[in-house]
C-alpha cells in the first residue's frame, strides 16, 4: 500500500490499494481529505469548525485540518481525547477490519 501525499492529511495515511480488503478505506480517505480541507478553511477564516460524525473516522479529517492550519500558522496544536475507549490500535493490532477504529493512530 502506498502513502497518501495530500497536504491536509497526516503523513503516512494509506492510499487505498484496489486489492486491499480494508473495510471502507477508500471512503474514509476521501471523506477525511474533504473534511480536512473544510476544517482548515474554517480555521483560516477564524471560525470554529464544529464537526459531528457517525464514527471515529471523522477525527482523522478534523485533526488533520486543524493540524494543517496550525502548522501553516507556525503554531502547535494540542489534543485532548475524551472517549469511552482510546481507539489507539494500529492496523496490525486491531481486532477489526474497519479502519474507523484507528483515528488516533492516523493522527500521530
Amino acid at each position: 500500500m502506498t502513502q497518501h501525499s495530500e497536504p491536509y492529511l497526516p503523513a503516512g495515511l494509506p492510499i487505498p490499494d484496489p486489492g486491499d480488503k480494508s473495510k471502507y478505506l477508500t471512503n474514509i480517505v476521501d471523506a477525511s481529505t474533504n473534511l480536512a480541507r473544510m476544517v482548515h478553511h474554517a480555521a483560516a477564516q477564524r471560525k470554529f469548525p464544529l464537526v459531528m460524525g457517525g464514527d471515529h473516522s471523522v477525527a482523522i479529517g478534523s485533526i488533520a485540518g486543524m493540524s494543517s492550519y496550525f502548522r501553516q500558522s507556525d503554531q502547535k496544536l494540542g489534543l485532548i481525547w475524551v472517549d469511552a475507549h482510546a481507539d489507539m490500535n494500529t492496523p496490525d493490532s486491531s481486532p477489526s477490519p474497519a479502519k474507523p477504529s484507528l483515528p488516533t493512530n492516523h493522527a500521530a
